[in-house]
Order: C-alpha cells, then structure tokens, then sequence
C-alpha cells in the first residue's frame, strides 16, 4: 500500500475513532458552569457575526480573557444553530476531530513514521483527560487554539524545507490567530525550537553535535513569533487583572502555589497514564501539603529531565517530547494562580502531545527489536480503544450540570467548590432542601468561601426564614462586600417586615452597581412599604428602563397611587 493511501486510511480511523468516542455529547445541554457566562446567558452573541458583533468580539473583556477569534466562532454558531447546544458541541467535536487528524499527517509528514505518529494523534483524540476541552463548550478556546497551534506547526515545517519570507509568513499568522484564540500558546515558539533539532534536523551538524551558529540563527528567526507571545502575554495579564481572575498573593500565597506546581505536575503525569478519578475541579491544596511531597515531587522531575536531557544525543525525541510536556504546562502551573484550582484536565490539551510523542518513538525503539511491527501496532490499537472507552464513559459524566459535580464531589475530597456549584444548581432546580447539606459541607470544608454563605442565605429564604437568611448575608458581607449580596440581604430584611433597613440595604448595594435590575425593582416595593409611594414610582421606572420585560414590575407600577392620591392600607 503506499504511504499516502495508508495515511488516508489512518485518517479516516482516527476521524471515526474520535467521533464514536464522543458520541454522547450530541445530547448534553449547557452546564450552570461558565456556559451561561459565555453561552447561554450571553445575550452579546445575538449581535451575531455583524458589525456589532465584530466590535465587541474584539474588544470584550468578559470572563477576564481576551480572545476574539473564540468568541467570533461563537456568534458564528449562534447565527448557525441559536440557542441550541447541540450545535455548539458539534462545532467543539468538529474542530478537536479536524486537529486529530492534522496532527497525524503534519507529525508523520516531518518523521516520516506514520505508525508512532498515528499513535500520538490517537491519544490526542482519545485520551480522557481532552474531555473536558471537548465537551465543555466555554473550552471552545481549547480545541480552537488548538486547531491553530497545529497549523502553526505545519507552517514552520514548510518553511524549515525552504526557508522564505513568503512562508514565514503563515506561521506567524497562524500563531497570531492562536493567540486570539486562547492565550496559552505563548509557549510555541519554544516548541517549534524543540521541533527543528527533532524531526526537523536544522541544528546539528554531520557529526551530530548541536552547532551553536545554527543555535543563534535559529533563535534569532523565532524572535517576531517571541515578540508577539510577549504582547499577548502582557494583554492577557492586564485583562486578567481588570477581571479579577488572577489571585492575590494574601489569599493563595507565593510559597504555597511554588509548593503545589512541582505536585501539580507529577499529578498531570500520572493522570497522563492513568486517567482515573477525573474531575471538572481539583481543590488546590493551600497550606495543606507536608513539606515532603513538593520536595519529591521537585526531586522526580530533576531525575527524569536529566536522563531524558542525557538521552538527547542519541534518542531526541525523548528531551523534546519531555520538555514540550514541561514547558507548555509552565503558564497554568499556577505560579500566577487563575481560579482557585490545583490542576485541570483542559491544561493537557496540549501538553500531552509532547510527552505521548516520547511515548510512541521510545516504545517504537524499545519494542520493535523484541516484537514483530504487527505485535507493536495491535499493543498500540489496543491502548488507545482503552483510552476511547474511557473516554466514552467520562464524556457521561459531562451530561449535565448535577451529574458532572456529583462526580466531581465523589472523586475528590474536600472539594468545597464543588459542593457549592451542585447546591446552586440544586437551588435553581427548586431542589433547596437537597442544597442544604452540600452547602453546610463548604461551609465546614472552607469557612470563608463567601459564595456558599450567599447560597445559604438563599436557600434559608426560599424556605421561608429570613432572619437567619440575614444571618448568612452578613457573614457573607463580611467575608466580601458584594453588592448584589447586599440586594439580597434587603430582601431578607424585607421578608421581616423592616423596609427602613431594607431601603438602606438595597441603596448600599446600588451604590456599588447601579444597573441592577433586581436592585431598583426591590428597592421599589421597600420603598411602597414605607409608603413612599413617588421614590417607589422611580424605582420601578429605572428597573423598566433597564429592562423592559418585566411584567410583575409593569404590574406593581400600574397599580401604584397616582401623585397627591392616598394609597390604601
């Protein structure tokens, strides 16, 4: 069979492959999970691909990020297929299906190894760990900027072959709109250095040693492409801060996320080979670590960057494939801490690339002295239906939002986010009596983890006890000063018949956020309680002007005395 022939066959092995992996996405919704940020609650992407729609996509700051081209693609799907989410997963499939097999002809056209490259292409489509990347649909910037990254890889091969202006071109463009996609591609111009000692062969000399004027020469043509990582780099930081994503250093120390990276790590790795008890959020340890572990752990990656680093003469692909895995991981180590978590699965996306591609040549290398190619090819067949099983199952637990956070609670411990996610869909659901326990948990597993006292608050209201709603209010309040928990601490004082104090309360929280619709409407029947029937008129008013549909509002406002008329008991 000829080599182009097999490869086309690969591809379409690889393409089914990852279709039936994920075959159970086609009916998942949105989950209450940054989809009704991005997604289902954005009312921006309704603008669709328009003028409009261009402007705000490429000036947006929303979810503390900048990446225009993903939040193009999004008003592209929202033209498409609406509110729907099954179009949405389509297009998330659709383009990590499309970076499969790209990666697999773009590996096997620089190595000219089609079976490892097949291999590595295959764990990249089926490896549990991409799950997350792939049928969350906020990761939308995931498997996007992946697809990108690829291009840009193919990019560079064709201009390492002929070296030109002309072709340096697309992989600078390729890495621009990556970048536009999702940030974490800051680490590819690194990677394409890695690429041009292994396959590439563009450092060394005869004799195999690396040749320092290569060296030079080669760096010096990566720095537009270091350039404009470090431009992107500095806009991300700044929007990251305006949105305050990134964590100060009171609330998650330096010496605690220093701690938890070397651990963080080692864990990547070992869920890299076993990918069990996944979850969409890993509690990040804080201060809990004993010394020991970040110490072995940092004492483990020495010992195996030095024999891969020992290896580089002889076995190449070993330091890069290990140094890709390392050095793509370096922006989401949690050195500067987004989130409040230790690791997460949608970080491989991309790393694993590198330490599967040190898998597939060492295993070609080690096994194919021992073994007939058949024996190796059914071993690597087989490993990867197992990580397609695997797979299939964790994109179950992607069904929805309740059945993605009992899983997350189940395999993780202490994991008070969780806890408190599940009871806020539980109490969205009307379920508040099942929300109770999940948020005393969070409460007890971190005592000052505002939002579950807000919950609490909620759910101590919808039961019918505002006293000790304002009870877990107030904690809230003081654990973070909220405006919109103070709109709802007047509610609960509103609920105990103290409208002079909810009126205080609601103006506090409007103070702070002025267009709150919830905030004037509330504030208005305080304020018709008190009998203050002209300020209660306004209030409704400006609730209307900021949002029009609101009958009940409309209704209340109809209802109202007109000036100079005495309002009845």
């Amino acid at each position: 069979m000829s080599p182009w022939r097999s490869r086309a066959l690969l591809s379409v092995a690889l393409a089914a492959a990852t279709v039936a992996a994920y075959a159970g996405v086609w009916n998942h919704g949105f989950l209450s999970y940054d989809d009704e940020l991005y997604v289902a609650g954005n009312s921006a992407l309704g603008a669709g691909l328009s003028g409009e729609g261009l402007r705000w996509a490429l000036t947006t700051g929303l979810g503390a990020n900048w990446f225009p081209l993903t939040w193009l693609s999004l008003l592209l799907d929202y033209e498409l297929f609406g509110p729907e989410p099954a179009g949405y997963h389509a297009t998330n499939l659709a383009l990590h299906t499309a970076s499969t097999v790209l990666l697999f002809l773009v590996l096997a056209g620089m190595t000219r190894a089609a079976g490892p490259s097949a291999f590595v292409a295959g764990v990249f489509a089926l490896h549990p760990l991409h799950v997350e990347s792939v049928a969350w649909v906020s990761e939308r910037k995931d498997v996007l900027s992946g697809l990108f990254w690829i291009l840009t890889l193919a990019a560079h091969a064709r201009y390492a072959a002929r070296p030109s202006l002309g072709r340096y071109a697309p992989v600078f463009g390729c890495l621009a709109l990556g970048l536009m996609a999702k940030p974490m591609l800051v680490t590819l111009p690194f990677v394409l250095l890695l690429l041009d000692d292994w396959p590439l062969g563009r450092l060394r000399d005869a004799s195999g040693r690396v040749d320092r004027a290569r060296l030079r020469s080669l760096v010096v043509e990566k720095l537009p492409l270091f350039a404009l990582v470090a431009a992107s780099s500095v806009v991300t930081v700044i929007v990251q801060r305006a949105g305050g994503a990134v964590q100060a250093l009171d609330r998650l120390p330096f010496d605690q996320r220093l701690a938890n990276a070397p651990v963080a790590y080692l864990r990547y790795l070992g869920k890299s080979f076993l990918p069990t008890d996944l979850a969409v959020i890993y509690p990040h340890p804080g201060a809990s670590l004993p010394l020991w572990q970040p110490l072995a752990a940092a004492a483990a990656l020495l010992g195996i960057s030095a024999a891969a680093l020992l290896a580089w003469r002889r076995r190449p692909y070993l330091a890069v494939g290990w140094l890709w895995f390392l050095g793509t991981l370096v922006p989401v180590i949690g050195l500067v801490q987004v989130g409040n978590q230790a690791l997460a699965d949608r970080y491989t996306y991309l790393p694993l690339v590198g330490l599967s591609i040190a898998v597939a040549w060492g295993a070609r290398d080690l096994l194919g002295r021992a073994l007939p190619r058949t024996a190796t090819a059914l071993g690597g067949a087989a490993t990867l239906a197992v990580l397609g099983l695997l797979t299939s199952i964790q994109v179950g637990h992607w069904r929805d939002t309740e059945t993605l956070f009992t899983h997350a609670i189940a395999v993780t411990e202490d994991n008070h986010l969780a806890h408190t996610i599940l009871a806020n869909e539980l109490i969205e659901q009307g379920r508040v009596r099942e929300a109770v326990p999940h948020l005393s948990e969070a409460i007890r597993i971190a005592p000052d983890h505002a939002p579950a006292h807000v919950l609490l608050g909620e759910a101590r209201l919808a039961e019918g006890r505002p006293a000790a709603a304002e009870e877990s209010y107030r904690r809230a309040l003081e654990l973070h000063p909220d405006p919109r928990t103070r709109i709802a601490l007047g509610s609960a004082l509103l609920f105990q018949k103290r409208p002079a104090a909810a009126v205080e309360a609601y103006r506090a929280g409007l103070r702070r956020m002025p267009d709150s619709v919830v905030g004037h409407a509330r504030l208005g029947l305080a304020l018709e309680a008190l009998g203050r029937v002209a300020e209660a008129r306004a209030s409704y008013r400006r609730a209307l002007e900021l949002d029009p549909n609101q009958p009940d509002v409309r209704q209340r406002l109809a209802h109202l005395p007109a000036d100079g008329e005495a309002q009845e008991p």
